[in-house]
């Protein structure tokens, strides 16, 4: 806790002194502590109950902020991108809207991936509304241009109605965590879209910090 709690003293200082962001929301901060995280190996428990990655020993890993802040021996084209949306924003997400309207899901980004800057991780979390459980769900994917379609969380297996060989698996849902994750070890070059989307949302309207860190370039872009 102490580590964590300096870890994210830093993050801080780093975004008023090298991004003039004088008051990043507690969500931003725990999805930039969370995309720093290095997995541990195995990642993946086999004795029962089987919950995949993240999970109950350690997590998303163990927090290094050399993964995210500028560094001696850093991917050259890694880049730390982000977006911060307040809960009284008018872009905020609500379920069960019209087409048309502000919060109207799912919220789609664009970003430019290089090739030339390590791993690719992106992280989305939000702070919930007290209560029993996820109150509202929001949900992270992402189409690269291979083709392939990733969910947050796509590993984590933990209450779901299937064996953890499933090939399906990655094609499920989180519903039970207020933070998710995609890690892409060899983004495809080209651009990547990105959705946020709330599935359900019991109170009110929910905020979000969505963060992009690897080798991209440009800005994180809506586009809708």
């Amino acid at each position: 806790a102490p580590a964590v709690a300096g870890a994210a003293a830093l993050l801080r200082e780093h975004l008023r002194t090298r991004h003039g962001l004088d008051r990043p929301s507690s969500a931003l901060l725990k999805a930039l502590l969370i995309t720093a995280t290095r997995p541990l190996s195995p990642c993946q428990r086999q004795a029962p109950p089987a919950v995949g990655y993240p999970d109950f020993d350690q997590g998303f890993g163990r927090l290094d902020l050399s993964r995210l802040l500028p560094c001696e021996g850093m991917p050259a084209g890694r880049q730390l991108l982000w977006a911060d949306v307040d809960n009284h924003d008018p872009d905020a997400l609500q379920s069960g809207l019209p087409l048309g309207a502000p919060g109207f899901t799912p919220h789609r980004y664009r970003v430019q991936v290089t090739g030339d800057g390590g791993p690719l991780t992106l992280t989305l979390c939000w702070t919930d509304a007290p209560g029993s459980g996820v109150q509202n769900d929001l949900q992270l994917g992402i189409v690269l241009t291979d083709g392939r379609q990733l969910l947050g969380n796509d590993t984590h297996l933990y209450q779901r109605d299937f064996a953890p060989t499933d090939p399906e698996a990655r094609r499920a849902m989180d519903r039970t965590n207020t933070v998710e994750q995609i890690r892409v070890d060899a983004p495809p070059v080209g651009t990547l879209v990105i959705r946020v989307w709330a599935r359900n949302t019991v109170v009110l309207t929910q905020g979000y910090a969505l963060v992009v860190c690897g080798p991209v370039s440009g800005a994180l872009t809506r586009v809708d």
